[in-house]
């Protein structure tokens, strides 16, 4: 579904087409203005385009770096589940293997040394 949403940052005017919802478009664009005005507020030397880009680039840097640290999580979780498949695969070993000593057990065999 596809929401057409009409935001103002900064005093321009912006028309979206997107799936998201139309509250989350409104509490995105404020967090930018917000983040747009406190840099334009430190330094007063900054123009809205300077102010809009150094945003830009704070986001595309978050960006970077989560996507980065997924990555990470990715390949961890792998490990992990590659370290449960070995540990499931030698507890069915040893299971088999207490079976096997049960059942010699059970016909006779006393000898634990010769199972």
């Amino acid at each position: 579904m596809s929401n057409h949403i009409k935001l103002t940052i900064c005093g321009t005017e912006y028309r979206l087409t997107t799936s998201d919802t139309p509250e989350y478009a409104v509490a995105l664009a404020l967090e930018v203005e917000e983040k747009i005005n406190a840099l334009r507020k430190a330094n007063t030397n900054l123009s809205l385009v300077q102010a809009t880009t150094l945003v830009a680039l704070d986001y595309a840097d978050a960006l970077k770096k989560n996507d980065s640290s997924a990555d990470n999580m990715r390949v961890q979780i792998k490990e992990y589940l590659e370290d449960a498949a070995k540990a499931k695969g030698e507890r069915d070993y040893y299971k088999r293997e207490l079976e096997r000593t049960k059942q010699k057990l059970e016909s006779g065999q006393t000898d634990l040394f010769d199972l």
